[in-house]
């Protein structure tokens, strides 16, 4: 487009009057590519913020243009007042956010709850704007971006599939958040997600550490939102004594965030990590692992998690120490708890809950 344009351009004549020409067109051609919708505003930015600020940045290049006491005292004030204007209004924003929250949870309005959460925790994206062409070129038209992906997508999936493609050997690949690795271990999985984690309780400290916000919908959140960023799939991983012991630590920090202290003998005090978890009522990493293979023993016979379960791999073994075993790390665990014959007594789910909750007792932290 910037090319046919300037190509238009009359190249004789004066040399002044040719740059305002080739400025023009540069300018126009700008414009065009720019999303027509503009930068989208903050919720709590009014017209009153863009008044304040319109002042502020007045009052600053007169400074800048004379430089006096009294406009650099003028522009101080005009500094102070835009900042404490601006300030107001993000609080105000975040306190009624907050009590929407609360509503939300109260009248039990489970789809804006965690639309709001989601929002709030990812924030807005931009869309994109532009798109290269087939052969390089700038798309900005709508329609054209949807008949270039339109074209992008028809040509990779009606692709035949190349024994270049099957060649291709990797030592490792995240597919769905999971990191599939050629050597054995999860500690570079739980590094991931644990700073996965992290991220997600940075864009809602505000809301953890707000004190109009009840503890139980605390808890929520924590439960649904930032939890299962960091054990999803755990109930099948082996994991050493100090891996166990990286995620609990982690969960106690945030459930510390959480509940806070306590008052004792006229003193704050720190809870301890049995007080954390007789408020939590939920079962570690240790109680999720023997939860889900009480699930499994509960499945038909038929089902590929119970074959896998059942089934022993065959051959010799190789010299050394022999490596940890899901299974073996699950009875391990069941033989601390001194549970005599545990395959029966996970069929009946009741009973089964009842060592989990054993098991979260015992051998949690």
């Amino acid at each position: 487009m910037l090319n046919t344009e300037l190509e238009k351009i009359n190249s004789k004549g004066n040399v002044n009057e040719l740059w305002e020409e080739i400025k023009t067109v540069m300018k126009e051609c700008a414009a065009g590519c720019q999303d027509k919708k503009g930068k989208r505003r903050k919720e709590w930015f009014y017209d009153s913020c863009k008044e304040i600020l319109t002042s502020r940045n007045k009052a600053r290049l007169k400074m800048l243009s004379n430089d006096t006491e009294e406009t650099k005292q003028n522009y101080l004030k005009e500094r102070r007042e835009c900042k404490k204007l601006l300030r107001n209004k993000k609080r105000k924003h975040r306190e009624q956010f907050i009590r929407e929250l609360e509503e939300n949870f109260k009248n039990k309005e489970v789809r804006t709850l965690y639309m709001g959460l989601r929002k709030e925790k990812q924030g807005h994206k931009q869309e994109p704007m532009f798109l290269k062409g087939e052969n390089g070129e700038l798309i900005t038209d709508e329609d054209k971006i949807i008949k270039r992906w339109k074209e992008y997508f028809e040509k990779l999936l009606n692709r035949e599939m190349e024994s270049e493609y099957l060649q291709d050997e990797v030592d490792r690949f995240k597919y769905l958040g999971t990191i599939f690795k050629r050597q054995p271990g999860v500690s570079e999985e739980i590094n991931s997600r644990i700073t996965a984690g992290n991220r997600c309780i940075g864009t809602l400290n505000a809301v953890l550490k707000n004190k109009g916000i009840s503890r139980k919908l605390k808890m929520r959140i924590y439960k649904t939102v930032i939890r299962p960023i960091v054990i999803f799939g755990s109930e099948v991983w082996t994991l050493r004594k100090e891996e166990v012991q990286r995620i609990e630590v982690w969960e106690r920090k945030v459930l510390r965030k959480i509940f806070g202290g306590k008052i004792q003998g006229g003193r704050w005090e720190r809870r301890t990590n049995r007080e954390i978890y007789d408020l939590f009522k939920e079962p570690n990493i240790i109680g999720i692992r023997m939860r889900w293979i009480g699930h499994v023993v509960r499945m038909k016979d038929h089902r590929i998690p119970k074959m896998v379960l059942i089934h022993e791999i065959g051959g010799g073994k190789r010299l050394g120490r022999p490596r940890q075993r899901w299974k073996k790390a699950v009875e391990d665990d069941i033989r601390k708890l001194n549970i005599g014959n545990w395959k029966e007594k996970a069929k009946d789910r009741k009973e089964w809950k009842n060592i989990v909750d054993q098991a979260m007792g015992q051998l949690g932290s």
